[in-house]
């Protein structure tokens, strides 16, 4: 089960294009390692 506050927080980063420390571009869904969580994310912007 993945945890809905994370869920929508991860959303509100790839919206906003925040910068990714590690890659120093903006934060994309690719970035997300748990494919759970990157589903979710994915759901989340496809439904907005």
């Amino acid at each position: 089960m993945v945890n809905g506050m994370y869920v929508n927080w991860l959303v509100s980063w790839v919206k906003k294009e925040t910068i990714n420390i590690q890659t120093g571009l903006p934060f994309v869904l690719n970035d997300i390692i748990i494919p759970e969580y990157r589903g979710e994310v994915e759901d989340l912007l496809n439904a907005q």
